[in-house]
């Protein structure tokens, strides 16, 4: 692969692991307060790993949960996202416009 870098790649796992501890509190605090679905919420590369992560859980796990377009949900809606949703994203840089406003459009119909 062209400018590819393993110490760079390894650094990365090796810091989203370090956060696993974390992770898991933040998840049991939501499991105790209990949740209707899980939206992975994505746009390009980050929409390309939520279809990974569909495929686990499918394999995996009996939880209700599905896979949204930032952009599309931006566009049309969804049903299936209000009270009790637990949105995921994942953003390199922090700042994709679509997952921004995204998430304000899931705390807006949360909210009622």
């Amino acid at each position: 692969m062209l400018k590819f870098n393993e110490q760079k790649q390894i650094e990365s796992v090796n810091g989203a692991l370090a956060l696993r501890n974390q992770i898991n509190e933040l998840i049991d605090g939501i499991c105790k307060e209990g949740y209707k679905n899980i939206c992975w919420l994505g746009i390009g590369g980050t929409y390309a790993s939520c279809l990974q992560a569909e495929v686990h859980m499918k394999e995996k796990s009996k939880l209700s949960f599905f896979v949204e377009n930032a952009a599309e949900y931006l566009t049309t809606g969804n049903k299936k996202v209000g009270e009790g949703t637990i949105v995921i994203i994942s953003s390199v840089t922090g700042t994709t416009s679509e997952i921004v406003d995204g998430v304000k459009k899931h705390r807006r119909v949360e909210q009622g």
